[in-house]
C-alpha cells in the first residue's frame, strides 16, 4: 500500500489538480491483488503522459509553406547545346544524360568518356591502333555556374592535351558567358558531330582536314544563348578567341589545319597568339519540328589575321543543315575559305543514312577544291553499317575509296563506347 500512495502521488504531480490541505499519513495496510492492479494502471498512466510530452518537445515548430521559387537567373539554366554531352541524341536515359554523377563537396559532379579502337587496311598494311579514349568531368557549382572539361588521349597514346576546359555563367536560360577554352562553333561537325559516339561512321568527311581544321579548340570568350516558340527553336553564338595563324604559305599547297598550331617559320607550336588580331566568329541555328521528324540548318562564319604582322586575313563561311525522319536520314555540311578576299578552298559533304532496329547503315559523298597554288578537285565516297551491341557500345565497319584517279581503297573495323 505504501508504493500505492508513492505512484499515487507522483501521479499527481504530473497531472495537478486543484491545491487543498493534505490528508494527515496513516498507517499503510498490507498490499492486496487489488493494489497491484492499481499500481500497473498508474504506471501505464505515467508512461502514455511522458511519451506525450516526449513527442510534444520532438515536434518541428509549424513554418510558412515555401514561396514559390522565382523565374530568372535563379532557376537552373537548360543544358548547354554544346556538350557532352557529353555531350545529347545518343542518350542513354530517359533525361538525355549519361556518365556517372558524383557528389563532391556538396556540388554536383559528373564524369564521362568516350573511346574507339579501329584495324585498318589499305595498300601498305593492316593495323591496330586505339584513336580515342576521352574522359569528360564536369561540375555544377551552383544554379548558374557550370564547368566542363575533355581531355583526349589518342593514336594510342602519343597525343595528350586538353580538347576543351571552360566555365559558364548562365545569368539568365537566355544567355550565357563561356569564358577558357572551348570547341570553335562553326559549322555542326566541329562542336557537336566529331566524337564517335555522335558520329556513325568511322572516316571524318575530307571537308574537314582540307578545308576546315576539326576539331578546332581555343582559348577565349564566347556568349551564346537561345529562344524557342511552338514550332521553331533558334539558338546563336558570338566569340572571339586567339585565332588560327602562323607561318604559312598559301601558293605551297599547305591546308589551313596547321594554323592551329600558330607555327613559327621553324614549324614549331606556339602557345600564344602570334599577333594583336583576335579570331572572331558567329553562328546562327533554326531547328524545326515537322510532323514526325526533326529539320536544323544553321550559318557560320569566322575571321582573323594569320601571319604576325597581322596581314593575311583568312575568312571561314560555314552552311550545314540536318534532317532526321526517325528511321531515315540525310545531313550535309559545306565550307569555303578565302584568303586575303579571294576563294582558297572548298568543300561538301553528303551523308544519307537509315535505322534498321541495331543497325545504322550510312552513305557519304565528300567534294574538296582547292583554287591556290597547285589547284585540284577530290571526290570520295565511304559506306558504313553501325550495329549497336549494347547501347553504350557499337561494332562498325567501313569501306572507303576515291572517286578521283586511283580507287585507294580503305576497309576499317571500329569498336566505340561510350559512358
Amino acid at each position: 500500500m505504501t508504493v500505492l500512495f508513492f505512484l499515487s502521488s507522483l501521479a499527481r504531480a504530473q497531472d495537478p489538480a486543484p491545491a487543498t490541505e493534505p490528508a494527515p499519513p496513516t498507517e499503510p495496510a498490507p498490499a492486496t491483488s487489488a493494489d497491484m492492479a492499481a499500481v500497473m494502471a498508474l504506471l501505464q498512466q505515467l508512461a502514455a503522459q511522458q511519451a506525450a510530452a516526449a513527442a510534444a518537445a520532438a515536434a518541428p515548430a509549424p513554418v510558412a509553406p515555401p514561396e514559390p521559387a522565382p523565374a530568372g537567373p535563379d532557376v537552373l539554366p537548360p543544358a548547354d547545346p554544346a556538350v557532352p554531352a557529353p555531350l545529347v541524341d545518343v542518350a542513354t536515359e530517359d533525361d538525355g544524360s549519361f556518365g556517372k554523377t558524383l557528389n563532391l563537396l556538396e556540388k554536383k559532379v559528373s564524369w564521362s568518356a568516350y573511346g574507339d579502337v579501329i584495324l585498318a587496311g589499305d595498300e601498305a598494311g593492316l593495323t591496330f591502333q586505339a584513336t580515342h579514349f576521352n574522359p569528360i568531368l564536369g561540375a555544377r557549382m551552383s544554379q548558374d555556374l557550370y564547368s566542363e572539361m575533355e581531355i583526349e588521349f589518342e593514336d594510342n597514346g602519343l597525343v595528350v592535351k586538353l580538347e576543351y576546359g571552360y566555365i559558364d555563367w548562365t545569368p539568365s536560360p537566355a544567355i550565357s558567358l563561356r569564358i577558357g577554352q572551348f570547341l570553335t562553333p562553326i559549322g555542326e561537325f566541329n562542336e557537336g558531330l566529331h566524337p564517335s559516339f555522335r558520329w556513325s561512321q568511322v572516316s571524318r568527311p575530307d571537308v574537314f582536314t582540307d578545308v576546315m581544321p576539326a576539331v578546332w579548340s581555343d582559348v577565349g570568350v564566347q556568349v551564346f544563348g537561345e529562344a524557342s516558340s511552338a514550332a521553331v527553336d533558334f539558338d546563336w553564338s558570338v566569340y572571339a578567341n586567339n585565332g588560327l595563324g602562323g607561318a604559312w604559305d598559301p601558293e605551297a599547297g599547305n591546308t589551313v589545319r596547321p594554323l592551329r598550331e600558330r607555327p613559327d617559320a621553324d614549324g614549331n607550336g606556339r602557345i600564344a597568339d602570334n599577333n594583336f588580331d583576335k579570331g572572331v566568329g558567329g553562328r546562327a541555328r533554326l531547328k524545326f519540328r515537322p510532323a514526325g521528324a526533326r529539320a536544323m540548318v544553321s550559318m557560320s562564319g569566322y575571321t582573323g589575321a594569320v601571319e604576325d604582322d597581322d596581314t593575311g586575313r583568312l575568312v571561314i563561311l560555314d552552311l550545314a543543315g540536318d534532317l532526321d525522319a526517325r528511321s531515315v536520314g540525310v545531313r550535309f555540311e559545306g565550307a569555303q575559305t578565302l584568303y586575303d578576299g579571294e576563294a582558297f578552298e572548298r568543300g561538301l559533304y553528303v551523308q544519307l543514312w537509315g535505322k534498321i532496329k541495331k543497325i545504322t547503315p550510312a552513305a557519304r559523298f565528300d567534294v574538296t577544291h582547292r583554287a591556290v597554288g597547285d589547284t585540284y578537285t577530290k571526290t570520295g565516297v565511304a559506306l558504313s553499317a553501325l550495329y549497336s551491341v549494347r547501347p553504350h557500345w557499337n561494332l562498325r565497319g567501313e569501306f572507303s575509296g576515291s572517286l578521283t584517279g586511283e580507287l585507294a581503297p580503305k576497309g576499317t573495323l571500329m569498336a566505340a563506347f561510350y559512358f
